[in-house]
Protein backbone atom coordinates (compact mmCIF):
# COMPACT_ATOMS: atom_id res chain seq x y z
CA UNK A 1 0.00 0.00 0.00
CA UNK A 2 1.69 3.19 -1.21
CA UNK A 3 -0.25 6.08 0.97
CA UNK A 4 0.15 7.98 4.42
CA UNK A 5 -1.84 7.26 7.39
CA UNK A 6 -2.74 11.02 6.81
CA UNK A 7 -4.72 9.61 3.12
CA UNK A 8 -6.04 6.62 5.14
CA UNK A 9 -7.47 9.12 8.14
CA UNK A 10 -9.26 11.01 6.02
CA UNK A 11 -11.44 8.35 4.50
CA UNK A 12 -12.38 8.44 8.40
CA UNK A 13 -12.64 12.04 9.01
CA UNK A 14 -9.56 12.05 10.90
CA UNK A 15 -5.85 12.88 10.28
CA UNK A 16 -2.98 12.18 11.98
CA UNK A 17 -0.74 12.99 9.36
CA UNK A 18 2.06 10.22 9.61
CA UNK A 19 3.59 7.58 7.85
CA UNK A 20 3.30 3.82 7.95
CA UNK A 21 5.23 2.45 11.02
CA UNK A 22 5.51 5.49 12.24
CA UNK A 23 4.44 3.51 15.97
CA UNK A 24 5.46 6.71 17.78
CA UNK A 25 3.13 8.96 15.93
CA UNK A 26 6.08 11.63 15.98
CA UNK A 27 5.95 12.33 12.36
CA UNK A 28 8.48 10.66 11.05
CA UNK A 29 10.11 7.04 10.66
CA UNK A 30 12.76 5.95 12.97
CA UNK A 31 14.73 3.82 15.08
CA UNK A 32 12.42 4.71 17.86
CA UNK A 33 9.57 3.24 15.99
CA UNK A 34 11.86 0.22 15.00
CA UNK A 35 12.32 -0.42 19.19
CA UNK A 36 8.37 -0.69 19.71
CA UNK A 37 8.10 -3.19 16.88
CA UNK A 38 10.85 -4.95 18.37
CA UNK A 39 9.15 -4.96 21.78
CA UNK A 40 6.19 -6.14 20.33
CA UNK A 41 7.52 -8.82 17.67
CA UNK A 42 6.45 -12.19 17.15
CA UNK A 43 2.92 -11.16 19.72
CA UNK A 44 -0.60 -9.95 18.62
CA UNK A 45 -0.65 -6.22 18.53
CA UNK A 46 -2.20 -2.80 17.51
CA UNK A 47 -0.53 0.20 16.08
CA UNK A 48 1.03 1.44 19.31
CA UNK A 49 2.68 -1.89 19.64
CA UNK A 50 4.22 -2.31 16.31
CA UNK A 51 1.62 -3.52 13.87
CA UNK A 52 2.14 -1.63 10.83
CA UNK A 53 -0.45 -3.23 8.70
CA UNK A 54 -3.62 -3.82 10.96
CA UNK A 55 -3.45 -7.25 10.57
CA UNK A 56 -3.14 -8.11 14.19
CA UNK A 57 0.20 -9.59 14.40
CA UNK A 58 3.42 -8.12 14.72
CA UNK A 59 5.72 -9.19 12.55
CA UNK A 60 8.17 -9.67 9.72
CA UNK A 61 5.78 -7.71 7.05
CA UNK A 62 5.23 -4.78 9.64
CA UNK A 63 9.21 -5.08 9.91
CA UNK A 64 9.48 -4.49 5.56
CA UNK A 65 6.90 -1.89 6.06
CA UNK A 66 9.25 0.14 8.72
CA UNK A 67 12.20 -0.55 6.62
CA UNK A 68 10.03 0.64 3.22
CA UNK A 69 9.38 3.86 4.96
CA UNK A 70 12.25 4.23 7.33
CA UNK A 71 13.56 8.17 7.63
CA UNK A 72 10.61 9.47 6.34
CA UNK A 73 9.66 12.49 8.01
CA UNK A 74 7.00 15.18 7.70
CA UNK A 75 8.41 18.61 7.16
CA UNK A 76 9.50 20.26 10.19
CA UNK A 77 10.36 16.82 12.06
CA UNK A 78 13.75 16.14 12.87
CA UNK A 79 15.41 13.88 10.41
CA UNK A 80 17.71 10.81 11.80
CA UNK A 81 21.06 11.05 11.04
CA UNK A 82 22.13 8.33 8.38
CA UNK A 83 24.49 6.38 11.25
CA UNK A 84 20.99 5.44 12.39
CA UNK A 85 20.33 3.18 9.37
CA UNK A 86 22.94 0.94 10.70
CA UNK A 87 21.06 0.82 13.93
CA UNK A 88 17.93 -0.40 11.71
CA UNK A 89 19.52 -3.07 10.13
CA UNK A 90 21.28 -4.25 13.37
CA UNK A 91 17.55 -4.24 15.16
CA UNK A 92 16.12 -6.44 12.37
CA UNK A 93 18.81 -9.01 12.67
CA UNK A 94 17.76 -8.37 16.79
CA UNK A 95 14.10 -8.70 16.25
CA UNK A 96 14.82 -11.69 13.50
CA UNK A 97 16.88 -13.60 16.32
CA UNK A 98 14.66 -13.16 18.72
CA UNK A 99 12.29 -14.84 16.36
CA UNK A 100 14.13 -17.98 16.25
CA UNK A 101 15.15 -18.48 19.85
Amino acid sequence: VDTSIEDLGADYGFVTGTFFADFNLDGMVSILDLGILGDGYNQTGTWATGDANGDGAVDILDLGSLGDNYNLAKPGAGIPEPATMTLLALGGLAVLRRRTS
